[in-house]
């Protein structure tokens, strides 16, 4: 018996001093501990690591997100910084900003989403968007508006409507500009005739008078012309403001129909071709005659067409806002958003660099280039200080356009669409087509397009 209680004694020894080594080791985890450095004994923060990395973003693993855009290597270059910036608490996330040519970009989106190759995140401009919305070819993105730091109420609501379907959001707009007139002083000075600003502040910046200023501003001999539009290849996007001053929509009943065809749009027809052919005040279509030439009185273009102008050109030039039609109508936004078109990657992951790419810090950052959707912004000095005029004029203009600012929806088919309208228009100049026979062939030629099957 007492050789038994001996034995048994030896044996919770063993035990005892076996579990105060495992106890040691497991505490300290290293060697600096086991060889009795006190200071080594505290136990460490999980979330710390030597490299400065958390743990759990370690444990975690790799996720690669490719943002499509159709901008610049300048853009490229700022959205790079942004990313890097944000994502260093996110070791686990690789990113990756890939250019692709605007002529390209609709169509090779197209492929590789049907290929399931498409891009995580992307840019679509606005005539894109209700091919991508219409196909369901886009994902929800609507748990974006339950973070409280990113500040989702801070995002003008009007900019939504265009990337927003059966109560769920599809898009982030981050390049909302208003498009304004463009005009040059010294050609105004030198033949005595009102500015737009100046009839703008008197409340007189209408129809009447802008077609007054371009008779003036006109003159053969000198090759000098009162106005051009912004794309002559896309008549539709040139001449919208007017179209809408006269009461008229191009897209009906939620951009299902052709609705050119009315009083209205006979209206805002004539006044083009009697710009074109009666006064002789357009360049023609083809003709290459820009703005910063000089010979130009005014242009309808965009905001960021100021970063051109400044110190390359001899002349005085300023901003206006478009002029009021008999309908009073509205001004035309650019239309550009992120889209999430891959669900490859995490919802979280996916939603952690879409807020890095369209929160206040870099939609300031990006501020150059755009004009962004946060109201914040845009009420702020951080806008105007990018840009060459008075900050006041600046705000006035900008901000002025914005508060009577529409985006144009299109049709989902507004490639071929498109396509239709400017063959009309064209036929309209070059041969002089009346404007009612015009209109009929396009009701003829687009209508068919309306349900046409999008490959």
């Amino acid at each position: 018996m007492k050789r038994v209680i001996i034995l048994f004694t030896a044996l919770m020894m063993i035990i005892t001093l076996f579990a105060g080594c495992s106890k040691s080791t497991a505490n300290n985890g290293n060697t600096g501990a086991e060889s009795g450095n006190a200071s080594e004994n505290v136990t460490k923060p999980e979330a710390q690591s030597t490299s400065g990395v958390s743990e759990t973003a370690k444990e975690k693993k790799q996720v690669n997100i490719t943002i499509a855009i159709f901008g610049s290597e300048a853009q490229k270059t700022v959205y790079d910084g942004i990313l890097a910036e944000g994502l260093k608490e996110k070791s686990h996330i690789k990113t990756e900003v890939v250019l692709i040519p605007y002529a390209e970009y609709q169509k090779k989106l197209s492929v590789l989403k049907a290929a399931g190759e498409a891009p995580d995140i992307a840019w679509l401009a606005d005539a894109m968007i209700p091919q991508f919305l219409e196909y369901d070819q886009l994902i929800d993105i609507s748990n974006i508006k339950n973070d409280e730091s990113y500040d989702f109420s801070d995002i003008i609501p009007s900019t939504l409507d265009m990337v927003t379907k059966g109560g769920k959001l599809y898009g982030i707009p981050f390049s909302t500009p208003p498009l304004i007139m463009y005009y040059n002083k010294t050609l105004f000075d030198r033949k005595g005739v009102k500015t737009p600003n100046e009839l703008y502040k008197e409340g007189k910046w209408n129809y009447d008078e802008f077609i007054s200023a371009c008779r003036q501003l006109t003159d053969k001999s000198s090759g000098t012309y009162g106005y051009v539009g912004t794309s002559p290849a896309d008549f539709l996007n040139s001449w919208i403001d007017y179209i809408w001053g006269y009461g008229a929509e191009p897209f009906g009943n939620n951009a299902s129909e052709f609705t050119l065809n009315s009083e209205g749009g006979r209206k805002a027809l004539q006044m083009c071709q009697d710009l074109f052919l009666k006064y002789e005040a357009c360049p023609l279509p083809g003709q290459p005659i820009d703005f910063a030439s000089g010979k130009i009185g005014m242009a309808r273009t965009t905001v960021k067409y100021m970063s051109k102008l400044k110190g390359t050109v001899e002349f005085e030039w300023g901003i206006a806002p478009m002029p009021e039609g008999p309908s009073k109508g509205s001004i035309q936004m650019g239309y550009s958003a992120y889209v999430v078109l891959s669900d490859r990657a995490p919802e979280e992951d996916r939603l952690t660099v879409l807020k890095i790419l369209t929160n206040k810090g870099a939609f300031e950052a990006a501020a150059k280039f755009f004009i962004p959707s946060r109201k914040s912004i845009v009420e702020s000095d951080t806008l105007a200080d990018n840009y060459p005029v008075d900050k006041q004029v600046f705000k006035d203009v900008i901000l002025g356009s914005m508060q009577k600012g529409r985006i144009l929806i299109t049709h989902k088919n507004y490639a071929k669409i498109k396509t239709e309208i400017q063959t009309g228009i064209e036929s309209m100049i070059f041969e002089k087509t009346s404007v009612e026979e015009v209109l009929n062939e396009m009701d003829k030629r687009i209508k068919p397009l309306l349900d046409e099957k999008i490959e």
